[in-house]
């Protein structure tokens, strides 16, 4: 069961820091490899030198980030006996996972996304921090595009100083190299207390309350909607349109791809759609001071082709062009 609060005690603006986090992140390395034996042990050494709330919960999330490693293997089966088993069947064999799973993780500092939701709000809630796990559906290229969706993903929520913010451990520790399969731990910050706004695009919870929005878009708006890559947050990059991922066309149609950038360190933003390469043009600046840039593309061949917006060379907007 998810631990939540009444809908009135969430505060859904994100909320700036001026925290410095460089000593929270040398004391995060400082206890390296340190045993998960003792929790509080752990929590109270990472968190016992640091005075803000902020720094306290950023020196437990980049330890965990930094020193659990993803257990690829337990997520292939259990993704292989969830797609087997019936529902009673599925439970018994959840029961069976979560105890494995707890077991990896303090023998031997490897999990998945359950396992790092949990150690992340263990932690938090022995330094004294509100911090809750949140199950829901996570978007990535080969899960939840399009369909009825399939609940496969958990993350964290903290309040820090009376607002509460989104974080995933499990996504900022590192990803999965796609010609070994192996595990690469390497911190990605977009993750930690990110933009509600944006990080809906991939991370949709069973509990709307938990999207920290005003109003929660739909489920079907999330699976149909484009691919948001974690640069994307980076970035602070938000499409404009088109809302659908997989786009249909004939053949000499043009496709507009519209969408904001906030960070203003942005210089080179291209379009990639097959083998072609496009540049962008700004065409507005907005009241925000973002930026709203626009791709206009007219479709010459027949078939199925990427489309995939580039932000200083990371990819941050996906698109699928199905060409008649």
């Amino acid at each position: 069961m998810l631990c939540l609060l009444p809908v009135a005690c969430l505060c859904r603006d994100r909320q700036p820091f001026a925290v410095e986090f460089r000593k929270a992140d040398s004391i995060a390395l400082a206890h390296a490899n340190h045993s998960l034996s003792n929790l509080d042990l752990l929590a109270s050494g990472l968190t016992r030198a640091l005075n803000a709330d902020e720094a306290k919960f950023r020196a437990i999330y980049k330890w965990v980030c930094d020193n659990i490693s993803y257990d690829r293997t337990t997520y292939l089966e259990n993704k292989r006996m969830r797609a087997k088993l019936s529902n009673e069947a599925l439970e018994a064999w959840n029961a069976r996972v979560t105890l494995k799973m707890f077991r990896e993780l303090v023998s031997h500092r490897r999990t998945v996304c359950t396992g790092y939701a949990w150690l992340v709000k263990e932690l938090a809630q022995r330094a004294g921090l509100a911090c809750v796990v949140i199950d829901g559906y996570g978007r990535n290229v080969t899960s939840n595009i399009g369909g009825q969706g399939i609940p496969n993903h958990s993350w964290n929520a903290v309040e820090l100083n009376g607002h509460w913010y989104l974080c995933d451990a499990t996504w900022s520790a590192g990803a999965i190299d796609v010609a070994s399969g192996e595990f690469v731990p390497k911190f990605n910050d977009a993750y930690f207390l990110a933009d509600p706004a944006i990080f809906i695009r991939n991370h949709y919870p069973l509990d709307p309350q938990w999207s920290l929005m005003k109003q929660t878009p739909s489920l079907q708006w999330f699976l149909d909607g484009p691919l948001l890559y974690s640069a994307a947050l980076q970035y602070d990059v938000q499409p404009v349109g088109p809302e659908q991922f997989e786009i249909h066309l004939n053949r000499g149609d043009t496709v507009t791809i519209a969408f904001t950038i906030l960070d203003p360190a942005v210089r080179h933003v291209m379009l990639h759609i097959g083998n072609q390469l496009m540049e962008a043009k700004t065409v507005s600046i907005r009241e925000s001071g973002a930026k709203e840039i626009v791709f206009s593309y007219r479709c010459r061949t027949r078939g199925m082709f990427a489309a995939n917006v580039m932000v200083n060379a990371d990819w941050v907007i996906g698109y699928k062009l199905q060409v008649k």
